[in-house]
């Protein structure tokens, strides 16, 4: 054989066998990539869906605008659910459809001054749907009228947001009560009850 012949060969074969090895070490490596069905959220998303948070809890507590519920309404898109568990021990569980049966719960509000809903600890992720978050909840009863200040109850939402025209907006809420949160409305019922 001719060292062309020769040199031509072993090359052929270094070549085929390093393509050989990189096609199986891509086939074999894991996929690294990110899915391509879940977005990356930017710094100016997490902070539009927080505030969705604030303005649930101002729009929820005052009725803005003007006893409307209108800035209520206006966290959630237009086909958004909402469920939690009764509000009372024994009651019917809490579910809305659309935004016009949310915008009621928030009718008619106790005013600009009024504070109740605290929401913090908000964690969020990207989501095939837009975006995946919790939320934690403390409703709190300010002293007034010679009432003392107490914790009303607590728990977490659970949301899908979702990125609409006017920006984002809740898509689903769930609501969790805690476990003590329950036990407090349980005793407060029994203080009810017996005292009557």
């Amino acid at each position: 054989m001719r060292p062309r012949m020769i040199c031509a060969a072993v090359v052929g074969i270094a070549v085929g066998g390093f393509a050989g090895a990189w096609a199986h070490a891509q086939q074999s490596a894991p996929d690294r990539r990110p899915s391509a069905t879940v977005n990356t959220l930017t710094a100016q998303d997490y902070i539009a869906i927080r505030g969705l948070a604030a303005r649930y809890a101002y729009g929820l507590d005052t009725g803005a605008e003007n006893g409307t519920g209108s800035v209520y309404a206006d966290v959630f898109a237009d086909d958004a659910e909402f469920h939690g568990p009764p509000a009372v021990p024994g009651g019917k569980p809490f579910d809305a459809k659309g935004r016009e049966e949310l915008r009621k719960f928030a009718v008619p509000g106790r005013g600009a001054a009024y504070v109740r809903h605290f929401m913090f600890n908000h964690l969020i992720e990207p989501a095939p749907e837009g975006a995946r978050g919790k939320v934690y909840l403390l409703v709190i009863d300010i002293a007034q009228n010679g009432k003392p200040t107490s914790i009303n109850m607590g728990g977490h939402y659970e949301d899908v947001y979702v990125k609409t025209p006017a920006g984002w907006r809740i898509k689903s809420r769930n609501f969790f009560r805690s476990k003590s949160a329950q036990t407090v409305q349980a005793e407060a019922a029994a203080a009810a009850t017996s005292a009557k």
